[in-house]
């Protein structure tokens, strides 16, 4: 089964429309669609995507695919 991420906090920044901050003095707005969209279609590949973040150092997202057969594979189930 695919997993989406690590931590109970993390989760709900695949949510839909999700924002992390409602802040009128943000500069960058965005409807929250972003990482929402990104999950899902990793989540169609079969994939996996995690994110690990340290509050004043950054955030990093990891996605995993899996890799497609390659004609040598394919040739063997033949």
């Amino acid at each position: 089964m695919p997993e989406l991420c690590s931590g109970s906090s993390g989760d709900k920044i695949f949510d839909r429309f999700y924002q992390v901050r409602m802040d009128p003095a943000r500069k960058i707005g965005g409807t929250g669609l972003g990482l929402y969209i990104t999950k899902e279609l990793v989540l169609l590949h079969k994939g996996k995507i995690t994110v690990a973040s340290t509050l004043g150092e950054g955030t990093v997202f990891t996605l995993e695919l899996p890799a497609l057969p390659t004609e040598t594979e394919k040739g063997k189930d033949e």
